[in-house]
């Protein structure tokens, strides 16, 4: 009689719930691990000036010293894929290049450009810098960009709807000013829609992912939005909201700043 071996033999007599099961607690396995590397990488900004340093110039580059998070992470938690992979001597560069759409759904361009993203990460596989193009700097300026990522040293993480809150009322309050409409336009141009909440402006901007999802379900997170708040008297930036690659984001700038009352003044 001609034998099998036992591995072989033994999987078709496996029933298919439990391969079903058995891929299912493989799936949950591997997202645990990708919180995991959340949390760690949470805990290490609570001690921001041991884990972390910041170039910022014309771009904002945030460099990891213990990088913990991997290329994986980033898109199994957004569900779409970088528009292009690098490499480089020690690792790659993912870039995810967001470009402005118009009113009909069509791309055009930004004056300062596209809304790009590039990550870097050592040949672990694990991130050591996030560069955040000038773009994002026009609605996140360097020194509130820096605060909000300060503050998620003290955020809570909610595992079941991927969301993550922060309270910066214990970090330094910022001097500096808030940037006025006439900048923003100038380096995102004319937005979507422009709507009027109570004493703000609400300017909205879309942006789509020059590449492509995991699958369907994901197609959605190709699309970012940006709703940016200004306020009437100052006429400065005072909010941002915005969803990028399937994460909601808020930031609400006056609350960093030593007055809320003249943040723009």
């Amino acid at each position: 009689m001609r034998t099998q071996p036992f591995g072989a033999s033994l999987r078709p007599l496996l029933p298919s719930w439990l391969k079903a099961a058995g891929i299912c607690c493989l799936a949950l396995l591997l997202s645990g691990c990708v919180w995991l590397r959340l949390l760690e990488t949470k805990n290490q900004i609570a001690e921001f000036d041991q884990n972390f340093h910041v170039d910022s110039g014309e771009h904002f580059i945030l460099h990891f010293h213990r990088p913990t998070l991997l290329s994986e992470d980033f898109t199994y938690l957004s569900g779409i894929e970088p528009t292009a992979r690098q490499p480089l001597p020690n690792g790659k560069r993912n870039n995810y290049v967001f470009q402005k759409l118009n009113g009909t759904g069509d791309v055009t361009r930004a004056p300062a450009g596209d809304l790009v993203f590039e990550l870097s990460f050592d040949n672990q596989d694990r991130l050591v810098s996030w560069d955040f193009s000038p773009v994002f700097l026009a609605i996140a300026p360097p020194a509130f960009l820096e605060a909000s990522l300060r503050s998620l040293g003290s955020a809570n993480i909610d595992q079941a709807n991927q969301k993550v809150s922060a309270d910066p009322a214990h970090l330094e309050k910022i001097a500096d000013k808030l940037p006025p409409r006439s900048k923003v336009v100038a380096a995102l141009g004319e937005p979507l829609e422009i709507v009027e909440k109570g004493g703000s402006l609400r300017y909205t901007y879309k942006f789509r992912l020059d590449g492509r999802a995991v699958d369907e379900d994901h197609e959605k997170n190709r699309i970012a939005v940006a709703k940016l708040y200004f306020d009437k008297q100052t006429d400065r930036l005072s909010k941002m909201s915005g969803r990028f690659a399937g994460l909601k984001l808020t930031i609400n700038y006056r609350r960093f700043t030593k007055d809320e009352h003249e943040a723009g003044t």
